[in-house]
C-alpha cells in the first residue's frame, strides 16, 4: 500500500525548476531529466492542468524570483516550482521561464515528472 501511494503520489507530480545564473534567452539548458515512467496522454486532464500550471509558474516567478504551486483536483493535481538565483533580475528571470516552460514541454512531452536547468 505504501509503494502504491508513491506512485500514484509521483503520477501527480510535474516539477519545473529553473536555475537562471545569467541572460538566458535563447540559451541552451544546462540539464534537463524526463521520468519516462510516469506518462499522460496529450489532451488529458492531467496534462491540461500541466500547461495551466506552467503558465501560473511563469507569471508568479516573474514577480518574486520563486513560486512553487500547484493546480488541479484530486489525482489530476499537479504541482510546480520554479526558482531563479538572486543575482538574476526580473526581466532576465521571466526570460528563462518562459524558456524552461517551453523547453520542457518539447523535450519531455507527455511526462508528467520533468525537471530542466539552465
Amino acid at each position: 500500500e505504501v509503494h502504491m501511494r508513491t506512485m500514484l503520489f509521483l503520477y501527480k507530480i510535474t516539477l519545473l525548476q529553473v536555475l537562471c545564473t545569467f541572460s538566458v534567452k535563447s540559451a541552451d539548458p544546462l540539464g534537463e531529466f524526463c521520468n519516462k515512467n510516469f506518462n499522460t496522454s496529450t489532451g488529458s486532464k492531467i496534462s491540461a492542468n500541466i500547461d495551466h500550471l506552467l503558465d501560473e509558474l511563469v507569471l508568479k516567478t516573474s514577480f518574486t524570483g520563486f513560486t512553487a504551486n500547484s493546480y488541479g483536483k484530486k489525482q489530476e493535481k499537479v504541482y510546480g516550482l520554479a526558482q531563479c538565483r538572486g543575482d538574476v533580475s526580473d526581466k532576465e528571470c521571466l526570460i528563462c521561464v518562459k524558456d524552461a516552460a517551453t523547453e520542457i514541454i518539447q523535450r519531455c512531452p507527455n511526462q508528467v515528472d520533468a525537471r530542466i536547468w539552465f
